[in-house]
């Protein structure tokens, strides 16, 4: 039996093959390694042009923590669709100390953006945030 490790997968972020790089985010998600190393690998792939590819990155960077790689995660706010709103699920997770960080990008994000940021505030100090 061939034992997984975060080491051995983190490579294959890289390949370019498409289906392996889904298959490695997948994989890294469920294992929920350890380590900024993997958190910074996966982040890389949040401005990948194949919206599943993105998809699976913010959902394994979601399951590991995604505080290494809150900048690249807040960028997808901006995003439409399921990759914008599964975004917002991310931040809202890592709790009251993401608010200063989405507080900065207010000012400068688009009107999607601002309602998503708006929309994480609420979530997470209530109807008055």
């Amino acid at each position: 039996m061939v034992e997984l490790s975060a080491e051995s997968i983190v490579p294959l972020l890289e390949s370019q093959d498409q289906e392996l790089r889904w298959a490695a985010a997948k994989v890294l998600g469920a294992l929920k390694p350890d380590g900024e190393g993997v958190v910074r690998a996966l982040a890389q792939l949040l401005s990948a042009e194949d919206k599943r590819l993105r998809e699976a990155a913010l959902d394994a960077v979601a399951a590991i923590g995604a505080a290494p790689a809150l900048e690249e995660v807040a960028r997808l706010l901006e995003e439409p669709g399921d990759v914008g709103r599964r975004a917002i699920e991310v931040l809202a997770g890592l709790g009251p100390n993401v608010l200063k960080h989405l507080q900065g990008r207010l000012a400068g994000a688009s009107e999607t953006g601002r309602r998503r940021i708006l929309t994480i505030a609420a979530r997470l100090r209530g109807a008055v945030g």
